[in-house]
């Protein structure tokens, strides 16, 4: 059954991420290789030493704000203990992980980061999101923070010089933290007339953005984009203060409607197959839409907002109203641009709401401070709500359905496949009973494959089959798939009332055949799995979530707590599993296995 990864596969993977991204990825390292790129292999001395003054209006005291950057240094939207705010933090630190790098004295492009165990966890503190704390805390009074956001960033400056070290080598962190900038300014209502050193930084970050910007093109994901929006947004700001932003604003606005009509399918749904990446892409897109607002500059054209509100309502229909959480499908990597609400981080309901609040001019959920707070801080009109009513629903080029009544939510993920998948999932579903999450996804937990094991973005990771010990698609690298997967005998119906159905197959590389079947009714779920004869052993897993500390009693062929009962036509084993919500941090669960046989068919059936 072990099949080695010949030179065909490997070029038939790599053809298939598509011509034109192949030949941008090449003219752009060809250019690097021929010293031909004007950011590479340079470096700026500039001296910087303030940023910002205080000329914000006071915002109502009950104005939301996380507690992030106050006492500790915070990541993914977490304090870590053991750590304080009193200076600065160590640039090329990771504190995760607890191990320190000098290259500071390295042109970006020369660094070569295959020995450090997380770029991620270095980058995170150099987004700037801490810049967006200070503000808001400034905005609401406490004005000591101010000289605090200028000393840090002037410190950052002063240990990360353009364009050397980690934190210069790619091209949506300098996005990610320019952004943050302009936010910070807006808070500050500096955004109109800026101080000559944030000037300067803002331009040193565009021209790094602008000269690189290829590669982030070529990856189909929301590097482009968000590199795009950067360049628009810094363009624009720089235009309305006295400084040229011309170049910046024309590639930003040609990108930014390439990506979008790209990278957004006709269903609504994003590229990268991830909720939280689609979050992420969202959040650039209404930034930069709050950047042509607040200077009265031309927003994006018909056909891109039109884009933007499909994938509004896209996530729209997977969020709950109750408590903001999606499904953690896809890779997540603990990402929130405009970190401006006091809402926990897997809460989406901000998010949505401001992109609905610009590009659709209601508000999807309920008008109150947690669900306004983004665009109440951005200084976004506050529309009135308008109810809309969330279906089952298909999404073919996302390869996702939402199977829903009164008591139960399934989200499926069947293949679908026009950009490279993200995680071996395919056929895996979450389930929920009410607002409860009993049927979980792991998660990412971490984007290096010795932290990770392969075990989160995998098979053990998802609520499906793993056939002898190999997932159902081979990794290329740790972020390309080979065998990519094709839905066979895909049927669905979802009008009858009482009882809603989904069935998919997939035939993997091994030849190995799986078929699920979903039967909702209103008062169970049944799932069926079909097994061909290709495999020596399989392992069917249900990974079961943690609630509220609610434990989960086993038995011969019934799991069960005060929430949900399993029953099985089959014995099961109780294992231990993890699961990770936030980047870098996993919590031990339950997971139920079921030795699969050749031919098996295995019947879940799921009440409460």
């Amino acid at each position: 059954m072990l099949r080695k990864i010949n030179l065909y596969q490997k070029i038939l993977t790599i053809l298939k991420l598509g011509p034109r991204s192949l030949l941008t990825l090449l003219i752009y390292k060809l250019k690097l290789k021929i010293f031909l790129n004007p950011v590479a292999n340079k470096s700026v001395q500039l001296e910087l030493n303030d940023f910002f003054y205080d000329n914000s209006k006071l915002f109502e005291k009950d104005y939301q704000i996380a507690n992030l950057w106050s006492n500790n240094i915070s990541m993914y939207g977490y304090n870590l203990e053991g750590t304080n705010t009193k200076t600065p933090p160590i640039w090329h630190k990771d504190y995760l992980l607890n191990e320190e790098y000098n290259y500071q004295e390295y042109y970006w492009n020369k660094i070569i980061f295959n020995n450090i165990k997380d770029l991620k966890n270095i980058w995170e503190l150099s987004r700037f999101d801490w810049s967006i704390y200070f503000a808001q805390r400034i905005a609401l009074g406490n004005k000591k923070d101010l000289s605090k956001l200028n000393e840090w960033i002037k410190n950052w400056h002063e240990n990360n010089q353009p364009y050397k070290g980690i934190n210069w080598i790619c091209a949506q962190e300098s996005s990610i933290r320019l952004l943050n900038l302009i936010s910070t300014s807006i808070i500050l209502n500096n955004h109109k007339k800026l101080k000559h050193d944030l000037k300067q930084l803002l331009k040193i970050h565009l021209d790094k953005i602008y000269h690189t910007i290829e590669y982030g093109i070529a990856q189909n994901n929301n590097h482009g984009l968000i590199e795009a929006v950067a360049l628009l947004s810094g363009g624009i700001v720089l235009k309305h203060n006295n400084s040229n932003g011309a170049k910046y604003i024309v590639k930003g606005r040609k990108v930014i409607k390439d990506r979008v009509k790209k990278l957004i399918f006709n269903d609504g749904g994003f590229s990268q197959y991830s909720m939280n990446y689609h979050r992420l892409m969202l959040d650039g897109l209404s930034i930069g839409k709050i950047v042509t607002k607040k200077f009265d500059e031309n927003g994006f054209d018909k056909e891109t907002d039109k884009k933007i509100q499909d994938a509004i309502f896209f996530i729209y229909n997977f969020t709950q109203e109750k408590d903001g959480l999606c499904p953690n499908i896809g890779n997540n990597d603990g990402a929130k641009l405009i970190p401006l609400d006091s809402s926990p981080y897997n809460d989406f309901r901000p998010s949505i709401q401001l992109a609905a609040h610009l590009f659709h001019g209601y508000s999807l959920f309920e008008n109150n401070k947690y669900n306004n707070s983004k665009s109440l801080w951005m200084g976004i009109k506050i529309n009135e709500f308008h109810f809309s009513k969330k279906v089952s629903m298909l999404y073919k080029n996302s390869g996702l359905a939402i199977l829903r009544n009164n008591n139960f939510k399934i989200y499926f993920k069947y293949p679908s496949f026009d950009f490279r998948p993200s995680q071996a999932d395919s056929l895996h579903l979450d389930l929920n009973i009410k607002n409860t999450n009993i049927l979980c996804d792991a998660g990412s937990y971490s984007y290096n494959e010795d932290i990770e094991k392969n075990y989160f973005r995998g098979a053990k990771g998802h609520n499906i089959p793993e056939f002898d010990n190999k997932d159902h698609m081979r990794k290329l690298s740790n972020f390309l798939y080979m065998d990519w997967l094709y839905s066979k005998n895909l049927f669905y119906n979802f009008e009858e009332k009482n009882l809603q159905k989904i069935e998919c197959s997939i035939k993997d590389y091994r030849s190995i055949k799986h078929r699920r079947k979903i039967e909702l009714s209103n008062d169970k779920v049944i799932i069926t799995d079909v097994f061909n004869e290709r495999f020596f052993n399989g392992i069917l897993r249900f990974r079961l979530n943690n609630i509220c500390n609610t434990k989960w009693n086993f038995y011969n062929k019934k799991v069960e707590n005060k929430y949900a009962t399993l029953t099985f036509n089959k014995n099961i084993m109780k294992r231990n599993g993890w699961k990770s919500d936030s980047y870098m941090k996993k919590e031990k669960i339950d997971v139920v296995e079921i030795d699969i046989n050749p031919n098996d068919k295995i019947v879940t059936t799921i009440t409460f």
